[in-house]
């Protein structure tokens, strides 16, 4: 499906998924825990995304966090081609399956 989203056709946009311009900006704008958070300056920078990995930063543990990376076409915006957000986390509560994140930090 990635490869599919990521081959361009031939009159495709220079986007982050040229086989379906906006994807990841749709998919961001319709889930109820981002919905509020997509702002109308965000939507020509999320035009670029290609992709969203996630990785545990303890494999043992998958409570104290995890990291988010977001990987971006070459576009008018910035440099970089992935952006990463860790976020760290504890259990608060051993009876419900919730965590509160105590710590986020970005690199550039």
């Amino acid at each position: 499906r990635k490869e599919v989203l990521l081959t361009a056709d031939g009159a495709a946009p220079a986007t982050g998924t040229p086989a379906l311009s906006g994807f990841w900006l749709q998919a961001l704008q319709n889930h109820p825990a981002f919905e509020d958070l997509i702002q109308e300056y965000d939507a020509p920078v999320l035009e670029y995304l290609q992709d969203i990995t996630t990785k545990l930063t303890d494999e043992k543990d998958s409570n104290v966090g995890f990291e988010l990376t977001f990987h971006f076409a070459t576009n008018p915006f910035f440099e970089n081609t992935t952006l990463k957000k860790v976020y760290t986390t504890e259990r608060t509560c051993i009876y419900r399956d919730e965590i509160d994140a105590k710590e986020v930090a970005a690199d550039t």
